[in-house]
């Protein structure tokens, strides 16, 4: 399991995530929500070690993060950041293949070339394979990168747990490949890693996730089943505005739309 616990994170003198508390378990996709400036992406460094926090544990698998080395670290965990630009002309076969630079030295470039050809063909981004990653679409990048994410962290299952942080994997993507990218990400989880995404789109949530934690002004305030969290109760002091919610005539799962 991948924890944070009591976490305390300070930014520019704010206090960005107080005291927050989240888990992320294999074979579980947990998704995290929440308003601009909740905390969400800051959640993310710090799950990763990019930021200290002033308070609080992150562990993986029961060891603090900063007790790991850091190529173990990726073998283990990998992350689809929310922002990233190719510059240079990589072909996208190339960009995907960087995911496998943690196991550098422990296997043949033929294993590379298979985990590549395998995360491509999961991401539906085979096609894209020698075309340079710079002259895609944004959502076609996305596809590349979240391929790249899941080539460093296979095979799955493994002997270790492993896990991938996904912020924001929607953006830039059309209805099919937002659908496609998060039966892929419960996929994942199903292979027996533990994943937790970041999105915006409650909807999307409770399609598809096996857990929600609701964040708002850095402390998760809601944590359960789609059914559980994604009420108007919750969500309207939450996102500050009036919110309608009512079930799927055909799943039941909650349906999330402005109030009038």
């Amino acid at each position: 399991m991948m924890a944070a616990d009591t976490i305390s994170v300070r930014r520019g003198g704010r206090l960005v995530l107080n005291r927050l508390s989240i888990a992320v378990r294999p074979g579980k996709l947990t998704v995290v929500v929440g308003p601009n400036g909740a905390g969400k992406t800051t959640l993310m460094a710090a799950l990763t070690g990019l930021v200290q926090p002033e308070q609080g544990t992150v562990t993986l698998d029961g060891q603090s993060i900063g007790a790991i080395p850091r190529k173990d670290f990726a073998r283990r965990v990998s992350v689809l950041q929310q922002r990233f630009h190719s510059t240079f002309p990589f072909k996208s076969f190339e960009i995907v293949a960087l995911g496998r630079m943690p196991h550098e030295g422990r296997e043949s470039q033929t294993a590379v070339a298979r985990y590549v050809s395998a995360a491509m063909s999961a991401t539906e981004t085979t096609h894209l394979a020698d075309q340079p990653c710079d002259r895609l679409s944004g959502g076609e990048q996305q596809r590349v990168f979240l391929a790249r994410a899941i080539a460093q962290i296979m095979p799955l299952p493994a002997e270790q747990p492993r896990y991938l942080l996904l912020d924001e994997p929607t953006a830039s993507l059309d209805l099919r490949h937002q659908a496609a990218t998060l039966a892929f990400a419960k996929d994942v989880a199903a292979a027996g890693a533990g994943v937790l995404a970041v999105l915006h789109d409650l909807n999307l949530a409770a399609t598809y996730a096996d857990e929600i934690a609701v964040l708002a002004d850095g402390s998760v305030v809601a944590r359960g089943t789609a059914a559980d969290v994604l009420t108007a109760e919750i969500l309207t002091p939450v996102y500050r505005a009036p919110l309608s919610v009512f079930p799927d005539p055909e799943t039941g799962r909650p349906v999330v739309l402005p109030a009038d």
